[in-house]
């Protein structure tokens, strides 16, 4: 087996002998892919540049090493980084003046026509322009919003490589794979339809900011390749190219920058790494617990920015992570409390990413320090949203749940206090369980039903556009923990076994097959006190179940 030294780079990347037939490879044809050519392609994924016009770069972009050496001066951002050295004529028209915004906007991919009834939060609209975002971190100097500005202009249309309308033209590779996330890989991130505003929103937050772009090609790579060096390259090139952006950035917000961090949480997260790690970082970095009202300071905020809060305040609810290594920053009650003093007060309505009604995650917000028996009686009387009807069945999936969840919660307080005062392993607390009503065996009883019916609901043709089974892993973990009642009815476990398997089936992330062999250690475990978020610490994964 010969390695080509002269041939294209898929031959190079496969160790494999190339015929060097231009302008595609026999071998890459054999193969059925795309041939990249036999252009030397430059990779930097680590270190920084000590000579040349890349000198102190943090990355191989022309933009960033002109100026001074560091890479992060106040008047450089991130631009395009190119994935294989140009020539010299070309290297004036990578430095010529952004284009005009309002043309990049032409060129961006519109939303879909088709509009979302009430499975989604309401479209931005007219009045949300994402080009009022740019704000002053705290209250700053002059100079300093000068700068920003200055910085903006320079970022708005740079951000996503524009497709050459030439027919044998090569198109972008990351465009290519950018274009596909919004088409497919986007889908596997919300619970709602698959045609609403999200797919608009994503093109022009990418336009705003290199890095979002980047991570998101990156979120693809990984989609696809799972773990594969390709895939990891990627990612590091994600990594690299947010960090340089926040350097560029520092002292200034900009609203796509944090989407692009919270997006690599996202990455983390499917990979079941530790990321709330990182998403305090991000709440640290941005002073969440003190200067939330800057971001949202009233009704009349950029809608942006509100959606940008509201994801990390999901992914950072005590029930959206099993075995977290870092513990909630309670952002979703900070935001609604400060929602209280808005004209009209708290916001209803459907939060996108979750897919459940913003009243209901206001319970689940305080799953963690509410008495169980209080949460329980909310639960119960929450009246729920209006939705179509894979929606209610999704929610009443998650209630019961969540029912589910807080008496298993205080079934392992009750355990550990026995415990430290006997010294000893007790039995279970069957008096506290029969004075449950209704019991718990009734709960999981409607908790299957409506699995089953959305299981097969979302089937059907008609609801292809749905994307209600992306929110079904909460309720697939807290019923597959109730071993002894799946014991004594074996047609539940088979529900859930199917619904195990067809995410298994769907889904490539590391997450979904880690949540699989934690569950199969609950079930081998045959009780109903099994410490799901200790079983993940000794795995050192967190897993995301929203």
């Amino acid at each position: 087996m010969v390695r080509s030294r002269g041939g294209c780079s898929n031959c190079k990347r496969r160790k494999r002998k190339c015929d060097e037939t231009r302008p595609d490879c026999r071998a890459c044809q054999r193969r059925g892919i795309q041939c990249e050519g036999y252009n030397t392609t430059l990779k930097w994924t680590n270190g920084i540049a000590s000579r040349g016009r890349y000198a102190g770069a943090a990355i191989p972009d022309p933009s960033l090493a002109t100026g001074s050496g560091s890479g992060s001066g106040s008047g450089s951002g991130p631009g395009l980084i190119p994935s294989s050295l140009p020539d010299p004529d070309e290297v004036p028209e990578a430095r010529a003046p952004a284009p005009n915004p309002t043309h990049t906007s032409s060129t961006q991919a519109h939303a879909p026509s088709r509009v979302a009834s009430s499975s989604s939060t309401s479209s931005p609209g007219a009045e949300d322009s994402l080009a009022q975002q740019q704000q002053q971190l705290p209250p700053g100097s002059t100079s300093g919003r000068d700068a920003a500005a200055a910085e903006e202009s320079r970022i708005i249309g740079a951000g996503i490589p524009r497709l050459d309308a030439s027919p044998g033209a090569n198109i972008d590779p990351k465009r290519q794979l950018f274009d596909k996330f919004l088409t497919a890989g986007l889908h596997r991130l919300y619970t709602t339809e698959s045609h609403i505003w999200l797919q608009s929103h994503f093109t022009e937050m990418a336009g705003r900011s290199q890095a979002f772009f980047v991570v998101c090609t990156a979120i693809q790579a990984y989609l696809d390749g799972g773990f594969s060096v390709t895939a990891m390259e990627h990612v590091d090139h994600a990594l690299q190219t947010f960090r340089a952006e926040l350097e560029g950035r520092h002292g200034s917000l900009e609203i796509s920058t944090m989407a692009a961090g919270i997006l690599l949480c996202t990455l983390c997260l499917l990979q079941a790494r530790p990321f709330t790690m990182y998403l305090q970082l991000m709440g640290d970095l941005y002073h969440i617990d003190t200067k939330l009202s800057l971001f949202v300071p009233s009704a009349d905020h950029v809608f942006a920015t509100r959606h940008t809060i509201e994801v990390m305040s999901v992914m950072d609810l005590p029930t959206s992570v099993v075995g977290r290594s870092s513990p909630s920053m309670g952002v979703w009650r900070r935001l609604r409390k400060l929602q209280d003093g808005w004209e009209g007060g708290r916001l209803g309505g459907v939060e996108v990413v979750s897919g459940l009604p913003r009243s209901f995650l206001d319970i689940l917000a305080d799953i963690a320090d509410c008495d169980g028996g209080k949460l329980e009686a909310r639960l119960w009387a929450w009246p729920g949203e209006m939705g179509v009807h894979a929606q209610c069945i999704l929610w009443d999936c998650w209630r019961y749940s969540a029912i589910l969840d807080a008496r298993r919660l205080e079934r392992q307080k009750r355990k550990l206090a026995r415990n430290d005062a006997a010294g000893k392993q007790v039995p279970p607390d069957n008096a506290a369980a029969a004075s449950l009503s209704p019991s718990t065996e009734l709960v999981m009883c409607r908790l299957m039903a409506s699995v089953y019916a959305l299981f097969r609901a979302v089937e059907m043709p008609a609801n292809h556009h749905l994307l209600m089974h992306n929110g079904l892993i909460y309720p697939m973990v807290t019923a597959s923990l109730e071993v002894p009642l799946l014991v004594a009815h074996p047609e539940w476990k088979e529900v859930l076994d199917d619904l195990r398997a067809s995410f298994l089936r769907k889904d490539s992330f590391h997450v979904i097959k880690m949540i699989d062999e934690v569950l199969e250690e609950a079930w081998n475990d045959g009780t109903d006190t099994f410490d799901i978020d200790a079983a993940a610490r000794r795995r050192g994964v967190e897993m995301a179940v929203f």
